[in-house]
């Protein structure tokens, strides 16, 4: 029986970003400790709702409730900024629709940037050939791509946050 392919265009929901979220989450955890998560959510995010309903659902599940969202930088708390955009893909093997989930974070502690946790991420598994996506190009440190010109010993201030953030 031949497998009829996906839409190219589905929308993004919660389900999808299950995976996604729990690594958010694994990051996250060691980094706020006994305060409830708050994650600063970009505006660019803000201007897809379907995407952005999705979002704070996934983290919201993977957190059990306990967590809160806002759309600017908090100045007496630690904070995870967030940025996330879809890009189109496909699997290189089959050509299979997919998307792929592209994001930003800066964790910041009193409005200031600190070196970034252990970046968590899972692999991308092709549904109709279960070929597994091999990762771009990682940088020793990925804060380097987000956040140029940062040293990762010392905390900068707001400015060195990267754009997809600093709009919030």
């Amino acid at each position: 029986m031949k497998r009829r392919p996906v839409k190219r265009n589905f929308r993004v929901k919660s389900r999808h970003l299950k995976d996604w979220a729990r690594d958010q989450a694994n990051m996250a955890r060691d980094f706020f400790g006994a305060q409830t998560p708050l994650f600063a959510v970009a505006k660019s995010l803000e201007r897809d709702p379907g995407l952005s309903k999705a979002v704070r659902r996934a983290l919201t599940r993977e957190f059990r409730g306990r967590v809160k969202f806002t759309n600017e930088i908090a100045k007496g708390w630690r904070c995870e900024a967030l940025s996330v955009t879809v890009e189109p893909s496909k699997c290189s093997r089959c050509g299979e629709a997919a998307k792929n989930l592209k994001t930003h974070v800066a964790f910041l502690d009193r409005g200031k940037v600190v070196p970034t946790p252990e970046i968590h991420a899972t692999p991308a598994v092709c549904p109709a050939c279960g070929h597994v996506e091999e990762p771009g190009e990682v940088p020793e440190n990925p804060r380097d791509v987000e956040i140029p010109g940062e040293s990762v010993e010392g905390a900068g201030e707001l400015q060195a946050v990267p754009e997809e953030i600093a709009d919030l």
